[in-house]
C-alpha cells in the first residue's frame, strides 16, 4: 500500500459497500454491524473473491476495486471513526441569514479530520454524529472548530450524538 494512501475506515469506506441486496441475501450475517463483519471477515472476503456475494443473477458481484478495498481494511486493522466530544462550551446554534451549529472539539494530535455527519434530516429536525478520523496522535493536542449551516425554518430540533451521549441542542430564544 502507498505510504500516503488513506487507511479505509468502517463508517466511510466499508459499511457503504454492503448494498441492501448483499444484506438481504446474507440475512444470516448482519453485514451492517461492525463486530459481525470484523469477526467474520475471512469468510466474507472468501465469498467476495469467489464472486458469490450476492449471487450473480441478483445485483451482480462486487467490482474488484471494492473487494480490494475490503481486503485492505482487514489488513490495516479494521479502522473505525472515533466519536468525539466538544469542549466544555458544548454545541451552539447561532443565527444569521442561516442557522449554524458550531462546536469546538479537542483532538489529541495533528492531522485529525473532524466533522458533524448528518445522519437524518426529517421535517423540522436534524440529527448529527460528531466524528473524528485519527491523525498523528503524537503531535501536540489542539482544538478544531466544526460547523454545519442550514436554512432557517427547516428545523425546530437539533440532535447530536457524540462520545458523551445524545444531546438535544436548544435553539436560542
Amino acid at each position: 500500500m502507498n505510504a500516503d494512501a488513506r487507511v479505509p475506515v468502517w463508517e466511510l469506506h466499508i459499511r457503504p459497500l454492503f448494498r441492501p441486496i448483499d444484506h438481504e441475501h446474507m440475512a444470516w450475517l448482519d453485514l451492517w454491524d461492525f463486530e459481525t463483519v470484523r469477526d467474520r471477515h475471512e469468510s466474507i472476503l472468501g465469498r467476495l473473491r469467489e464472486g458469490g456475494m450476492p449471487p450473480f443473477d441478483v445485483g451482480g458481484p462486487w467490482p474488484p476495486e471494492w473487494v480490494d478495498l475490503f481486503a485492505r481494511w482487514t489488513e490495516t486493522g479494521f479502522s473505525r471513526l472515533r466519536l468525539l466530544a466538544p469542549s466544555a462550551q458544548g454545541y451552539q446554534l447561532q443565527q444569521s441569514s442561516r442557522w449554524e451549529l458550531v462546536a469546538h472539539v479537542p483532538v489529541p494530535g495533528d492531522g485529525w479530520r473532524v466533522w458533524l455527519e448528518i445522519d437524518a434530516v426529517r421535517p423540522e429536525e436534524r440529527e448529527y454524529t460528531l466524528y473524528g478520523e485519527p491523525g498523528d496522535e503524537d503531535g501536540p493536542a489542539s482544538e478544531v472548530r466544526v460547523r454545519d449551516r442550514f436554512q432557517r425554518g427547516t428545523a425546530r430540533r437539533v440532535i447530536v450524538h457524540d462520545a458523551d451521549g445524545t444531546h438535544d441542542i436548544p435553539f436560542p430564544e
